[in-house]
């Protein structure tokens, strides 16, 4: 039977010289993986972080369905076309492939991540660092390993208990300084007027390393390295 719904492309792996493997988080069932026949020379939609209508057949008895149309409903002006805007959506969708897992429908989540990329397109290229951060610590809500954040400012951070703390901690993971305020700034929702280059780095780092304690297998180095070097330098 025919089906339709609304997904956000995250990856796509070729399956023979013509077809694709693709993987989208669907509005309806999660993440689901498809073949698309023929989709080497029909993915001209899908880039990272489309948002598109799909068509699809699938079987009880296959992990895989069959893709046979996927065409862009939301059309970004940035992503597309801005090699930094790509770069972020790129470094996003690969996020989104380590820690969407579930095969269930989870509208809050999805809906968060159509507006992120909605938002991501209209920044300004100098707006896009912090928005990476924000994106990774708005997400550790919805995935329900977000840090604890306080009233009062805190002088270090815990990852491996998600908490921040005045006191200094010998016996585990602990990192202070700079980013660390910025993050607990960004929790709060505070408003910022200015970050530092060496914040945004920090934090950036701290977030990673928080993803790696707590998603298993986490790793978005394919990645990582591009993004560090056109937002963090």
């Amino acid at each position: 039977m025919k089906q339709h719904t609304t997904g956000i492309f995250i990856h796509k792996s070729a399956y023979s010289e013509s077809s694709l493997i693709v993987s989208f988080f669907t509005e309806d069932a999660g993440l689901q993986r498809f073949l698309f026949q023929g989709g080497q020379k029909k993915a001209s939609a899908l880039y990272p972080c489309s948002i598109c209508e799909i068509t699809f057949y699938r079987r009880p008895d296959s992990e895989l369905g069959k893709l046979t149309e996927a065409r862009s409903i939301t059309p970004l002006s940035q992503i597309p076309f801005n090699p930094v805007h790509g770069t972020v959506a790129f470094f996003f969708a690969d996020i989104m492939r380590n820690v969407l897992k579930n095969e269930t429908e989870d509208r809050d989540l999805f809906h968060f991540l159509i507006h992120t990329i909605q938002k991501t397109d209209e920044l300004q290229e100098q707006e896009l660092a912090v928005a990476v951060i924000f994106f990774l610590l708005k997400l550790t809500e919805k995935l329900g390993i977000e840090p604890q954040v306080e009233e009062k400012q805190k002088r270090f951070f815990l990852p491996a208990e998600g908490l921040f703390s005045d006191v200094e901690r010998l016996d585990t993971i602990t990192f202070s300084g700079e980013g660390v305020l910025l993050i607990q700034l960004l929790l709060s929702e505070a408003e910022i007027s200015s970050v530092t280059p060496n914040a945004k780095k920090e934090a950036l780092e701290i977030l990673l390393a928080y993803y790696r304690l707590h998603i298993p297998s986490f790793s978005v180095e394919r990645t990582l390295d591009i993004v560090r070097e056109i937002l963090y330098h």
